[in-house]
């Protein structure tokens, strides 16, 4: 079982990256993948409407830094058929710091194991935080009893294949309006995607700019973008647990 989350850069980030000016982030985009930064940004940019340059940026470079290699150890791994693979992606928001960090390295250290009161400077200890601690610790236990972690809380989790790549998201916040369709906001997503990210793939231990741009925006293209809240996700149709995030 592996995942990201979805802003993984924020908790160790510079003052400055949370006030970025559009110009400043494109250029910083344009340093880390190389080429294709510009049609990667305006993917990004469809998929996330009213997200600042700076959500935009941590959004772009975590995918790039972790949920890119993930999804590839994942690949690897479910090639492998040694045994199923299990993939999430983290999009709970945490309050802590004006909640500006959203979905910060490790924070789902602390619902795997329920220590959310033990862990306060980070998830805030809030109900919200303990309800869905209480689902995802549920699913770690059941891994480690079974090497499956579905439960009965939880949406049927498929095992991971590079075909669907099928992936647990874990968020339960109830902030906005549920957006009416999310299977074929899913699906036109795609649409308009995945042919810039087809076939391409970033080796984890190996940076490819020229294909960079195409690849980063894999994870909003397949798995992420327009997605319910606390969804399991199946090329483009999704359970629903959760309201959607209006916010990034």
């Amino acid at each position: 079982m592996l995942g990201s989350t979805r802003t993984e850069l924020t908790s160790s980030a510079a003052a400055e990256l949370f006030s970025l000016s559009d110009a400043q982030m494109r250029k910083r985009i344009g340093d880390l993948i190389g080429g294709g930064a510009g049609p990667t940004v305006d993917a990004y940019s469809r998929a996330n409407p009213g997200a600042s340059p700076s959500d935009l940026y941590f959004l772009i470079a975590s995918d790039y830094r972790y949920s890119g290699p993930v999804m590839t150890i994942a690949d690897r791994r479910s090639a492998l058929r040694k045994g199923p693979v299990f993939l999430y992606y983290w999009r709970w928001e945490t309050p802590v710091d004006g909640g500006r960090l959203k979905s910060p390295h490790t924070i789902e250290i602390p619902f795997a194991f329920d220590n959310i009161k033990a862990a306060t400077r980070l998830t805030g200890g809030g109900a919200e935080a303990m309800a869905l601690a209480d689902k995802v610790s549920d699913a770690w236990i059941a891994f480690a009893r079974t090497g499956n972690p579905s439960t009965p809380k939880l949406p049927a989790w498929t095992a991971y294949n590079s075909a669907d790549r099928p992936t647990m998201v874990f968020n339960t916040t109830e902030r906005g309006r549920e957006r009416p369709n999310p299977g074929s906001a899913a699906r036109h997503l795609q649409g308009d995607v995945v042919d810039i990210v087809r076939s391409v793939r970033l080796q984890a231990d190996v940076r490819r700019p020229a294909e960079a741009g195409r690849y980063v925006i894999l994870k909003n293209a397949l798995m992420r973008a327009n997605h319910p809240a606390g969804t399991s996700y199946q090329h483009g149709r999704v359970a629903r647990i959760g309201a959607e995030h209006q916010r990034l």
